[in-house]
């Protein structure tokens, strides 16, 4: 059988050829239709001369399959927040690449080995900004500025922390001021108190043991210990 030997034209710039195989670099300036010339030639100089047709279509930037850039991580709580679906490539067969990185580091760390978000807040610790970069084959990005709050969570349920405590507790309720009771663990009122969300309850006065902890005129009834 004879061998042919391939060749073709270089009329199009954004087509490499290997000896083996087309590899085509196209970018969104050249979107179009394109034919591409090639010869075939044999062992004995003859050619024969056809042509590909090659249709370069757009690439797309990745998008954003986040509801909300706002996160919410309970203080006391280890928040673990997955990254692998945030991004998303409307162009089939074209992979990504996401650069995370936290802009004000304190309580949150991101684990690259399985792509969470990973950070237990405490009381007093501020909002951390994640800024999160996706980018394609085609060099397209797109950004997402996460906020993640440790604080606003209290707004929108009851925490009592630390638990157990010691010397003091932290009861944070939606209301912005409220009557909260402590009772024994036989029921036995032991100290009520008018105070405001997330600030401090003295307890050094109580002996170890349980107590349930309710905010008057609410549904919130909860034990917390004594140490």
């Amino acid at each position: 059988a004879d061998r042919l030997t391939i060749t073709p034209s270089d009329s199009l710039g954004f087509v490499k050829f290997d000896g083996q195989k087309l590899t085509i670099l196209a970018n969104n300036n050249q979107v179009g239709n394109y034919s591409l010339e090639i010869t075939a030639t044999d062992a004995a100089g003859s050619k024969t001369v056809g042509t590909i047709p090659i249709k370069i279509v757009p690439n797309h930037k990745p998008v954003s399959l986040l509801k909300s850039t706002e996160i919410y991580a309970v203080v006391g709580k280890e928040l673990q927040f997955d990254l692998n679906s945030v991004f998303e490539d409307p162009d089939a067969g074209d992979s990504l690449k996401t650069n995370v990185e936290i802009l004000n580091q304190t309580w949150l760390r991101y684990n690259s080995r399985n792509q969470r978000l990973i950070g237990t807040p405490h009381l007093n610790d501020t909002t951390v900004y994640v800024k999160l970069t996706a980018t394609d084959l085609a060099q397209n990005t797109t950004e997402v500025l996460l906020k993640v709050i440790p604080q606003n969570a209290f707004e929108r349920q009851f925490v009592v922390y630390p638990n157990p405590a010691d010397k003091m507790i932290f009861v944070y309720f939606p209301e912005k001021s409220a009557k909260v009771k402590i009772w024994s663990s036989t029921g036995q009122l032991i100290k009520q108190v008018q105070t405001s969300s997330g600030k401090p309850i003295t307890i050094n006065d109580l002996a170890a043991g349980t107590y349930v902890i309710e905010v008057e005129g609410t549904r919130f009834k909860t034990k917390f210990i004594k140490k």
